[in-house]
């Protein structure tokens, strides 16, 4: 290891009837540390622990190789250990080792659930069934090297050295980190931070390409949201704080080594944003097949629009964007609107149309498009219709690129496209397919 904030590559998670160990381990299984993690089961305290006070005696233990702790949770019976106990390597971007969660543990620290009423006990066992559907259905991801919860754009105009010197957690993005709540225990303590992995929920995937003679790596990582995450109809609309739900931030990637020589590696990143309307609405589920979109009269819904959008701003508008105004000056953002400009969906995007002209913000633009009635019958030839509508601004928002080895930015982002529908799916996807396709081609011809 390298530093006192890198994420140790693998972990002996030996179990005692009294205790859990953590013993750190290198790739190759060998000893890393002359400390180890100690989770007392009975009184749940966490401590450090020289090897040489209290040596591990681990022929009297069950010893787990995992891959890393994804956290703590209090059930009924009490706390459980969350542990990666099966990890594939999905791929290595700019050097860095990005791994896909295919299996977890969760390891009760009550050995048995005898003190438990059998009412309390189905609780438990429902709870952790549940747990372990969530955490089973893929889609998670974790880098011991790379921060994955953050743009390669944000990263170039935040990294300092003092930022470089933070865990890996502590300056992870929290929007996209699914078990921050878990890992609290842990991060508590600064000494712990080694045993923690920031965790994202979303896609990631990378691979090599060749055109026109040229090699290059391709990468998509699509980053989840936790507030307001949910299936559709259960989850719409915006929070009183401003986040909405649905949202996901998908950065494109590509990675170049220009003439073919690995210290002129040159990083390109496009970053796109889906998420329900940002306005106060809901769409529960009924017996009809499309349930009718309700928004109550009474909700401030200029200020719910305005409070995502000055969000929104604070988040992509540059680096130290919440303190120094003049660096909004850059930022613009639109907002593709893929609703029907009729029928039941009109209700909720009409609303929108009038909420942008009151609120007046000079950093955004709405931009209607009838995706439905557009492309009936799956015409997607018609979508060149939006990508004109969208022309000066695709040319004029560009992509980021920079050296890797070079703290210079050739390029910067200097807007972003939120584009939506009504569930953020279908449509959304074809939407932001178009709009990543043009950025590949200005791109590739850029190299």
């Amino acid at each position: 290891m390298d530093g006192p904030t890198e994420i140790y590559d693998q972990l002996n998670l030996c179990i005692f009837p009294e205790r859990f160990c953590l013993e750190p381990r290198g790739r190759c299984g060998e000893l890393v540390s002359d400390t180890y993690l100690e989770i007392d089961r009975n009184t749940g305290k966490l401590g450090l622990i020289r090897n040489n006070e209290k040596p591990i005696l681990i022929h009297d233990a069950e010893v787990k190789v995992i891959h890393g702790i994804v956290g703590i949770i209090k059930l009924v019976s009490g706390n459980a250990l969350i542990v990666i106990t099966k990890a594939n390597l999905k791929g290595v971007l700019t050097g860095h080792e990005i791994w896909t969660i295919t299996e977890t543990e969760i390891i009760a620290y009550e050995k048995t659930t005898l003190h438990l009423t059998e009412k309390q006990i189905w609780y438990n066992r429902h709870f952790t069934d549940m747990i372990q559907l969530v955490l089973s259905t893929g889609g998670f991801y974790f880098s011991r090297t790379f921060d994955l919860s953050h743009s390669a754009q944000w990263l170039a105009e935040n990294a300092t050295p003092l930022f470089k010197r933070l865990p890996m957690m502590g300056r992870s993005d929290e929007r996209f980190v699914w078990n921050r709540y878990l890992s609290a225990p842990l991060t508590s303590i600064p000494e712990l931070f080694r045993y923690v992995l920031p965790i994202i929920h979303g896609f990631f995937d990378i691979s090599r390409c060749i055109v026109n003679g040229h090699i290059f790596q391709l990468c998509l990582i699509s980053r989840r949201s936790i507030y307001r995450a949910g299936t559709r109809f259960y989850m719409r609309g915006v929070s009183a704080i401003g986040h909405s739900a649905n949202y996901v931030e998908t950065e494109q990637l590509v990675e170049y080594d220009k003439d073919s020589d690995p210290k002129q590696r040159c990083l390109t990143s496009f970053v796109q944003i889906r998420g329900s309307i940002p306005l106060f609405w809901s769409q529960r589920p009924n017996l009809h097949w499309q349930p009718e979109p309700l928004l109550n009269p009474i909700d401030d819904q200029t200020e719910a629009f305005k409070r995502h959008m000055i969000l929104q701003r604070d988040i992509y508008g540059g680096k130290h964007a919440s303190s120094f105004a003049n660096n909004f000056l850059n930022f613009l953002k639109v907002v593709v609107n893929l609703v029907n400009q009729k029928g039941r969906e009109k209700r909720v995007g009409g609303e929108l149309d009038r909420v942008v002209l009151r609120t007046n913000l000079d950093f955004v633009r709405l931009n209607a498009f009838d995706f439905h009635k557009e492309c009936r019958t799956l015409d997607w030839g018609r979508l060149d219709i939006l990508k004109k509508q969208l022309r000066g601004e695709i040319t004029e928002f560009g992509f980021f690129s920079s050296f890797i080895n070079s703290a210079e930015q050739m390029h910067k982002q200097k807007g972003f496209f939120r584009t939506n529908c009504m569930d953020c799916l279908d449509r959304t996807n074809i939407a932001q397919s178009m709009l990543a396709k043009v950025s590949y081609a200005k791109i590739i011809s850029y190299f």
